[in-house]
């Protein structure tokens, strides 16, 4: 009995089945198709090139267009024969894999991993299993019917950790033995060895626990500690520095911020009471007499309103999203965007992908990256612009992003929502505000060497995010 796997974007297959003129061709399933596991059935969605009527009109495909990725055990599986018939490309492969998931792709030549022209991008690559329809021999874990013997245990408080349930646990253990004895005097010898006895275990405890803490990099408490595991690690822990965030700046379309440059060590505020958006230099020292946070931009950044939101785009699917462990994505390009390699984007959630309300959004799903390839190029399905994106493995998405997703709303039709999106104007804060040392004065306190700062207001310019 044979398995079927299919592509996930049913949206996209169908918008593809359905395109008039036919130009676009793509995989619709595949099917591991005889019984020692070695030819593949890949089906696609219109006849393919070198058939009838063929979509694109190009060569017909052969084995250098045909990649098998993946595998645990058996890796690097190569194809041997290729052979066409209208919509099914039959393959036939060296070997058979193991159980884990296998990624087969459709590719331009082996030296040019891009699917060739007239195939979608979405639609060029299918995962499949060897294994899908091999029957399970395993059992499961036997579970143990009679519970063990319960033994007899001591009496052990493990709470008593301190001076004052050390001293409580020997007294109550000398009435349990010495039942007679009832001075409770504090110059009764009994009692003072007692209480010398509890002193010396609370110190013991406490050195118990801090070696057993500081004894572990994911416990340890104190700095050096941390410091001293690293170094067996042969990495240096710097000194620290300031707690850092990233700032969003919204910028208005034709304002006078439009394509203009932020530049490193602009301040940026905590909001006070009954102030604007933007502090002039003569209010900063009110303002500041209110103790917000300060914060200082780390680095220059031209602001473009068309980097406020940006829109994910979804390959006709109604129900997409970005699984965990994600880095790449694809985004609108319209209007145009600016991103270069380098630029930092935060996902965020904005609507409930279960009830499409902005209050019922996750806050936690929000996340920021590092762009390590920005490319513009089109969906050739109906030359809509888009911008395809990747970001480092270090900035892998920690949870499932949803983009779009079909609401129905109270007595209304189903309709397709997007859920998230990318916002960009994005530039690293660091706490703190710089005092420049030409602004170090002498204090009115009569001591030699004793400085107080005191804030440069000029050519100084103060934000409120």
């Amino acid at each position: 009995m044979s398995t079927q796997f299919y592509c996930k974007n049913k949206g996209r297959r169908e918008a593809i089945h359905d395109q008039e003129p036919n130009t676009i061709n793509g995989i619709d399933y595949l099917e591991v198709a005889s019984e020692d596991q070695m030819t593949l059935e890949v089906v696609f969605i219109h006849n393919l090139p070198g058939q009838t009527d063929g979509v694109p009109p190009s060569p017909a495909l052969t084995k250098d267009n045909v990649r098998i990725e993946g595998g645990v055990r058996v890796k690097n599986i190569g194809v041997e024969i290729v052979s066409a018939s209208d919509k099914s490309l039959m393959i036939t492969v060296n070997t058979s894999g193991d159980f884990s998931t296998y990624t087969l792709r459709i590719i331009t030549s082996p030296t040019n991993l891009a699917p060739p022209d007239g195939f979608d991008p979405q639609l060029s690559a299918i995962d499949f299993s060897f294994k899908a329809a091999c029957p399970s021999e395993f059992d499961c874990k036997p579970v143990t019917v009679c519970p063990p013997e319960k033994l007899l245990e001591p009496e052990i408080n493990y709470l008593a950790k301190d001076y004052g349930s050390f001293r409580r646990l020997m007294l109550d253990r000398l009435s349990v033995i010495m039942p007679d004895w009832r001075e409770r005097n504090a110059a009764d010898i009994q009692i003072a060895l007692v209480e010398l006895l509890a002193y010396v275990g609370d110190h013991l405890s406490y050195y118990q626990d801090a070696v057993a803490t500081e004894a572990y990099l994911g416990t340890a408490r104190s700095r050096i500690s941390v410091r001293r595991h690293a170094r067996l690690l042969d990495y240096f822990v710097h000194d620290g520095c300031n707690a850092r965030t990233w700032v969003y700046l919204e910028v208005e379309k034709g304002g006078d911020a439009e394509n203009q440059e932020l530049p490193a060590g602009t301040v940026l505020l905590t909001r006070s009471s009954g102030q604007a958006v933007v502090v002039a230099p003569d209010q900063l020292e009110k303002v500041l007499n209110e103790q917000p946070v300060v914060f200082e931009t780390m680095h220059d950044l031209t602001l473009q309103s068309a980097h406020n939101t940006i829109s994910f785009y979804t390959w006709s699917d109604s129900e997409c999203c970005l699984p965990r462990g994600s880095t790449r994505a694809t985004l609108r390009n319209d209007p145009a965007l600016s991103l270069q390699p380098g630029d930092v984007l935060i996902f965020q959630e904005v609507l409930s992908p279960t009830t499409g309300l902005k209050a019922d959004a996750d806050p936690t799903h929000c996340h920021a990256v590092r762009l390590t390839r920005a490319e513009a190029t089109t969906d050739r399905l109906d030359n809509t612009p888009v911008m395809e994106i990747e970001w480092h493995e270090e900035d892998a998405l920690p949870f499932p992003l949803c983009l779009s997703a079909r609401i129905t709303l109270e007595g209304g039709n189903p309709q397709v929502v997007e859920v998230s999106v990318a916002r960009g104007n994005v530039v690293l804060a660091d706490h703190g505000l710089t005092i420049p040392p030409e602004s170090l004065v002498p204090s009115s306190v009569p001591h030699e060497g004793d400085y107080r700062p005191r804030l440069q207001q000029k050519n100084l310019s103060f934000g409120v995010p």
